[in-house]
């Protein structure tokens, strides 16, 4: 299956030029990778994939969003652009399938150079070159301790294989497990690792913010997935605890600091640290619990952050600035619009009938069983997570028209709307939440 998918991928590769059958290459992907989810092997499917419904999900959901981001920017249709993407595509699909450790580091660090690419060149501002060296540094700095794990690990069982490694778990101390998923706290990112995250969404072009947040942001739950595997670590340990407590003060403050943003890119920037605050705590603490709402999380939030990031650029074309000071009364001017700004924004606070409120129940039933006092900083989150998308609906959508705005039809966003309307598909996912319950089998099985 696997195979299959990266065909239609390459398919569509070869024709770079021919935007329909690009196009038509990842819809029969994805229906391949629907199709897919109904399988629960946990043996290797090749030499070099396997086959799980973890790295399943996570293939369906970068095949959607890079559909969705060739939609959204059909007006760049540039050799460059289109390579950029699809490249992107291939190594992020193979870095959620592979079976090889190594070969995971190695794709892991190698997605960062398309994304790179993307914000140079079709990046808004000088400030670009800025952005993509602090990505660089923190990324590929955090990632270095992994790297050496990762040959130490060979040097004493003599296998990179993580189907094998995950069935001798290796005992380690509390400060070693933090000190190697380091990387993965730094892709995600945790607080005090996400300065580069939002330098990056502000330069990034809409395709770099829309594959950033959508589905790299993701690498990093999912290394923290194969690192619960492949580790025995102990949860009581003091340095795990604070380590929780670290990653959930993180959230709260990030939340905090996403009411003070001005610039709309960075608002949906910051309030993708504090989502990927409750999946960095879910899946360290490792229970079915806690991996089931770290993936309904990660796949719902990949759709959300996506389509908001459309919506910023929707708003920021017709403001002709990211300011939210300079934005207002779109309700008026653009009513159907704000009728996306109402919906997007509801998802993204976790308002039922959505797959959001869902990964937030179960988190915080998996943190409950930590400690009460994590609990409560969660729900102190969730609180202030709706009170900041009700004022970013409200800031862009109620008041007084500014006289900046362009109220003309010369750009319809055809495709943007077009883009935004699939995005809609998460809401119907409500009805199949099926689709990621044998997810957590896994934590029973391996």
């Amino acid at each position: 299956m696997m195979t299959l998918t990266l065909l239609y991928i390459l398919i569509s590769l070869i024709f770079v030029n021919n935007w329909a059958v690009s196009v038509g290459g990842f819809i029969l992907s994805i229906l391949v990778a629907v199709v897919n989810l109904n399988s629960v092997t946990h043996l290797s499917s090749s030499t070099f994939f396997m086959n799980n419904s973890m790295s399943n999900i996570m293939v369906l959901l970068t095949l959607c969003l890079t559909l969705f981001i060739l939609i959204a920017c059909s007006k760049l249709k540039s050799f460059q652009f289109l390579i950029s993407m699809k490249s992107l595509c291939i190594i992020l699909v193979c870095a959620f399938s592979v079976e090889n450790l190594f070969l995971f580091y190695f794709l892991f660090e190698l997605s960062l150079l398309p994304t790179l690419y993307l914000i140079i060149s079709w990046g808004y501002q000088p400030e670009r070159l800025q952005a993509g060296s602090y990505m660089m540094l923190y990324t590929v700095g955090a990632s270095l301790p992994l790297l050496m794990f990762i040959l130490w690990q060979y040097s004493i069982s003599y296998s990179m294989s993580i189907l094998t490694l995950q069935m001798f778990p290796l005992k380690m101390e509390g400060p070693f497990f933090i000190i190697i998923i380091l990387a993965f706290l730094a892709k995600l990112p945790s607080y005090s690792f996400h300065l580069w995250l939002p330098k990056a969404h502000v330069e990034a072009p809409l395709a770099g913010s829309m594959i950033l947040a959508g589905v790299l942001l993701k690498l990093g739950g999912y290394g923290l997935y194969l690192m619960g595997k492949l580790l025995d670590y102990n949860m009581n340990s003091l340095s795990v605890i604070i380590l929780l407590s670290v990653m959930m003060w993180g959230g709260f403050i990030a939340s905090l600091m996403c009411i003070t943003q001005s610039d709309i890119k960075a608002y949906v920037a910051y309030s993708s640290i504090v989502h990927m605050s409750f999946v960095s705590t879910a899946m360290v603490i490792n229970t079915s619990w806690g991996v089931y709402s770290s993936i309904i999380t990660m796949f719902a939030h990949g759709f959300t952050s996506s389509g908001m990031f459309i919506l910023a650029y929707m708003a920021y074309k017709k403001a002709n600035s990211r300011s939210l000071l300079f934005m207002g009364g779109y309700l008026m001017l653009f009513p159907s619009m704000s009728l996306m700004w109402f919906l997007f924004s509801s998802m993204n606070m976790a308002a039922p009938p959505t797959i959001n409120l869902v990964g937030e129940l179960m988190f915080i039933g998996c943190v409950s069983m930590v400690s009460y006092i994590l609990m409560f900083i969660s729900l102190m989150i969730m609180f202030i997570s709706v009170f900041y998308n009700m004022y970013l609906y409200s800031s862009i959508n109620h008041g007084m028209a500014s006289p900046y705005t362009v109220n003309s039809n010369s750009d319809n966003f055809s495709s943007e709307n077009l883009s935004l309307f699939l995005h809609m598909s998460l809401l119907l996912l409500i009805f199949k939440l099926n689709l990621f319950s044998f997810s957590t089998e896994i934590c029973w099985i391996l």
